[in-house]
């Protein structure tokens, strides 16, 4: 099943989409294939230390022309050409935790992917059918991309990000700040326009001492589907930037859950995580579970 996390323009849906995959990967044990369809070394993929040597733009020296190819160029490639399948995806996305996490990464060749601009939709939602043969969970997401600094259709992607590749069969999460104006333009969006429609809302970032509380913003915005808030987190934020969210979540998700705050990163993201799990017909079942009670969330 594929997941994609949305967000109006500011980037946070980057880290969350990045986290959840994380998250059930580790916590779930579920494979799960994050997907970037930005620039490499930016969007979903910016958190992870992904060796220098997988991202170079054009080989030049023999032993890089000896690297095998990897990540979106090279499945799209594959894909246009009807050569990509359950038995060879596997081959060209990068493992962050072995048998749990791959990575599809960026784009490297914004002008030369090898795929014609009319194949790009195809090709991709090809893409998607494939890896959906592989993995137990595909994420993918539509943000800012933060090279380009480009809204939605980045100029490296191609047209690469396409809303409408097959949307009865993907589970979208609307990532919003704690702002009255997201969640009104989200409000307003989902009147207006029915392929706006969210299977769940996210508030990075939550506070849960605000006025701007969930069970608050569901009464006066009457939103139909979950809210779920996910707090902030200055080790979190620190092991991003420096590309070392890997390590983050093997501490962190090892630590008992006992006395834990029902506001901190760690009780969200789980809290999130079984949720997906639910909305793709999976049975979340957490490895070394203390009792994930079900936090502040819409009926």
């Amino acid at each position: 099943m594929r997941i994609v996390f949305s967000d109006n323009g500011n980037g946070i849906s980057d880290e969350l989409a990045a986290a959840a995959g994380l998250s059930i990967a580790l916590k779930f044990q579920r494979q799960v294939l994050l997907v970037n369809e930005q620039c490499a070394e930016s969007g979903i993929e910016y958190g992870f230390n992904i060796p220098k040597m997988l991202l170079v733009e054009q080989a030049t020296s023999q032993a890089a022309l000896q690297l095998p190819e990897h990540g979106v160029d090279s499945l799209l490639r594959l894909s246009s050409n009807q050569r990509l399948n359950i038995h060879n995806i596997t081959d060209y996305t990068y493992p962050i935790i072995p048998g749990r996490l791959d990575l599809a990464s960026g784009r490297t060749f914004p002008h030369q992917g090898g795929v014609p601009s009319g194949m790009l939709k195809s090709s991709m939602k090809s893409l998607y059918t494939v890896a959906e043969g592989v993995y137990d969970i595909v994420i993918r997401n539509q943000s800012v991309c933060n090279k380009c600094s480009s809204l939605i259709m980045c100029p490296c992607s191609q047209s690469l990000i396409i809303n409408d590749i097959d949307r009865e069969n993907e589970i979208n999460i609307m990532i919003l700040e704690q702002k009255r104006s997201d969640f009104e333009q989200a409000y307003r969006r989902s009147l207006e326009d029915h392929r706006m429609n969210y299977n769940a809302i996210v508030i990075a970032n939550y506070d849960n001492n605000s006025k701007w509380s969930i069970n608050n913003i569901r009464r006066k915005y009457d939103f139909k589907v979950p809210v779920y808030g996910v707090a902030s987190d200055t080790e979190f934020k620190d092991a991003w930037n420096d590309k070392d969210i890997v390590r983050f979540f093997r501490r962190n998700l090892l630590l008992s859950k006992h006395g834990r705050k029902r506001d901190s990163l760690l009780f969200g993201l789980l809290e999130l995580s079984e949720a997906l799990l639910s909305m793709i017909g999976q049975t979340p079942s957490l490895t070394n579970r203390d009792s994930c009670s079900s936090g502040v969330k819409g009926a």
